[in-house]
């Protein structure tokens, strides 16, 4: 693949827009707004076929140097563009302004930016910004004979460094235990009892800095050991910690409105633990006590606003779904498919487990014809682009789907290839084996229903962990 090319498909409307917007300023038709517009509307990447296209224009004598250079006028446009995409990059800016400043010996204005900057860095508790502030402050000592700020000193820089490299410190080794956690939770699951695995999972926590809350030295610190611990309470299937520890995290947040304010996003994942939580839990009074914090949080950019959307449409249904307000749930649904399609790729994780809750609504609804749009979107995703567990469920809602519609040859076929293909969970075998009994005896169906709805109600069948909906699904099937 050609970078350029997939640069360029990777960007949203928004930022193609704002690129010949900049253009125009330039002067108008320029040639890398040429090349931009023509590389936009291909399907798949050439250079002979530009070549062919631009005959006679003088640019593709040196194709490769225009690429470059339209390449890094995207970047360009994209710097220009991002201070409001996230503080962060707003106070990154920031130093590059202050850098630029003091090249041109713009004294006054360094110290005026340098005090904002080490504001805004120890606000967002960036570390790093603060390291090289320091580095400024000693720079403007030294060779301006300039004080950065009022009463500072050799002496009060290194201790603030010394304080700010030891949080540094901490916080780096506890988001890498976060790192490591994550990566074993989403590559394997418990239930696999792999010893090796298990063993390097568990021993995470052993560590000193996962023993209390208090071994973390800033906020960052604090965020990553929650979110550690959550993955934690996941992988063990402790719904309880996990629902106290979603609590612990989001109160963090609500102490520090400030550190919360600067990181929306993380906030939004916050908030959704503590609702997936009161979900395990069956907490509704909880989850609909909080939803509304969901509408509250202020984003700053089209991602995080896209997270947020995803978010409050995915509990709203599963509530309205555990509060049987199918209605509700369906339109919702409805209204979120047509959301994805527009504005989302299919392949982001998150978007799957949105459309396979989509799908579980449908069919509790039974709507299904919708049913059928959502899967066949699942099954066609590639299997290397759509988690195992995902791909088996979409498998399962599929021969549902057809056994209901009275599609019984192709249901069967799909019946005896779920049976030989998946590592089933136990709602898995239960759903085969009333859809085995169904198939083969269908003037027995009454007596077939009475006998697993039966089975169902003991509540000895787990549902899939990460939708729970599964088992209300199944009941909606065999109870009517």
């Amino acid at each position: 693949m050609d970078d350029l090319f997939v640069l360029i498909k990777s960007l949203t409307e928004a930022d193609k827009k704002y690129l010949r917007q900049y253009a125009a300023l330039q002067g108008g038709s320029t040639n890398y707004l040429k090349l931009f517009n023509y590389i936009d509307e291909l399907e798949s990447y050439s250079d002979e076929n530009i070549k062919t296209a631009f005959k006679g224009e003088a640019f593709v004598k040196q194709l490769s140097v225009a690429k470059n250079y339209l390449n890094e006028v995207i970047l360009r446009t994209f710097r220009l563009s991002a201070e409001s995409e996230t503080a962060e990059t707003a106070l990154q800016l920031l130093m590059l302004d202050i850098r630029f400043l003091m090249s041109k010996r713009c004294l006054s204005q360094v110290k005026k930016k340098l005090k904002r900057a080490q504001k805004l860095a120890e606000e967002q508790e960036n570390f790093i910004i603060l390291i090289n502030i320091y580095a400024l402050q000693r720079n403007l000592l030294t060779e301006f004979k300039f004080e950065a700020r009022e009463n500072i000193s050799f002496d009060a820089i290194a201790e603030e460094e010394e304080n700010t490299i030891k949080k540094l410190i901490n916080v780096n080794a506890i988001y890498n235990i976060y790192c490591k956690s994550k990566v074993l939770i989403t590559s394997t699951r418990r239930t696999l009892n792999d010893s090796k695995q298990l063993l390097e999972f568990d021993t995470l926590f052993n560590h000193p800095l996962m023993l209390d809350e208090s071994t973390a030295l800033s906020n960052r610190a604090k965020h990553w050991f929650w979110s550690a611990l959550h993955f934690k309470h996941v992988y063990n299937t402790d719904i309880t910690k996990d629902l106290e520890c979603c609590l612990q995290h989001l109160a963090l947040f609500e102490r520090e409105p400030g550190f919360a304010n600067t990181r929306p996003l993380s906030y939004l994942t916050v908030v959704n633990n503590l609702l997936e939580a009161c979900r395990a839990t069956n907490n509704l009074a909880l989850a609909e006590q909080h939803m509304g914090l969901l509408h509250q949080i202020k984003t700053h950019n089209k991602r995080e606003e896209d997270g947020q959307k995803v978010y409050i449409a995915h509990h709203t249904m599963w509530i309205a779904l555990r509060k049987n307000d199918w209605h509700i749930a369906v339109a919702i649904a409805k209204d979120e498919a047509l959301r994805l399609e527009e504005q989302l790729m299919l392949k982001k994780d998150s978007v799957i487990v949105q459309y396979t809750m989509i799908t579980i609504v449908f069919i509790t609804a039974r709507e299904w014809s919708l049913a059928g749009d959502m899967i066949n979107k699942l099954l066609s995703i590639p299997k290397n682009g759509i988690r195992e567990d995902i791909l088996e469920h979409a498998k399962l809602m599929q021969l549902i789907l057809q056994v209901e519609t009275q599609q019984f040859d192709i249901a069967a076929g799909l019946h005896r290839n779920i049976r030989r293909s998946v590592s089933p969970y136990p709602l898995v075998n239960f759903l085969l084996d009333y859809y085995r009994d169904y198939l083969k005896q269908p003037s027995e169906l009454k007596h077939i229903k009475t006998q697993y709805a039966e089975l169902l109600q003991k509540n000895i069948i787990p549902p899939p962990e990460e939708f729970p909906e599964f088992t209300q699904m199944v009941a909606s099937i065999i109870n009517r």
